[in-house]
């Protein structure tokens, strides 16, 4: 994958339709916010998701819909297992790394947190430009975020942080900003929070994409 293409995956805003559903003081957005978590789930083919919403029943369980995902994902899946064998039997190890990453993106994108964080780290392992190791661990920091993992999410800022330090560009280092401002945010610390994501905001560029995208 090239460097400047930047995958905006898990979905974050699915947590937070999910979260509106939990507050029975929010009912009057909760036909809207059922609409766009059930649209958000299908787009992605979040099979492994669905399965564990509405295990803990945050949604209506559909049989047939749960197949129809776990048939893409199942092909889906089959298609990156034969890339990635080619690229070990004949390709170099960029290669090789970007046939990790975009299994890595798969699991990821469907919301398979385990399968997803062991990708991730496969190819982090193999991946040697420091642009592509800062979105991969950048990315382990929005998968803690889909799953409200706090420690997970502080421990990839740290390691961001360290490889922004080393090379990171401005676009990058933005997306560290809001990231972090967000956790700052989630966890009380409102000054030092609003300060970075208002300091990402006054790079028009660059910073108001960065913020949107969330």
């Amino acid at each position: 994958m090239p460097e400047d293409v930047v995958l905006h995956i898990p979905n974050l805003t699915l947590p937070q339709n999910l979260f509106v559903l939990s507050q029975p003081h929010l009912a009057h957005l909760h036909e809207n916010a059922l609409k766009e978590l059930l649209a958000g789930i299908q787009a992605d083919q979040m099979a492994p998701y669905y399965r564990s919403v509405t295990a803990a029943s945050a949604l209506p369980f559909d049989q047939s819909l749960l197949d129809s995902m776990e048939a893409a994902n199942k092909a889906e899946l089959e298609k990156l297992h034969q890339r990635l064998e080619e690229a070990e039997k004949t390709e170099g190890e960029s290669d090789i790394a970007d046939a990790l990453q975009a299994q890595a993106n798969h699991f990821t994108r469907i919301g398979d947190k385990e399968k997803a964080v062991e990708w991730q780290k496969k190819a982090l392992e193999k991946t040697a430009g420091i642009g592509s190791r800062i979105d991969i661990v950048l990315t382990l920091v929005r998968i803690g975020f889909f799953f409200g993992d706090f420690d997970m999410i502080l421990s990839h800022l740290s390691e961001a942080e360290e490889l922004i330090e080393k090379g990171g560009d401005w676009d990058r280092r933005n997306r560290f900003k809001v990231y972090r401002g967000l956790h700052l945010l989630s966890i009380r610390q409102f000054k030092r929070g609003g300060e970075l994501l208002l300091d990402v905001l006054r790079a028009p560029v660059v910073g108001c994409p960065t913020l949107a995208a969330l």
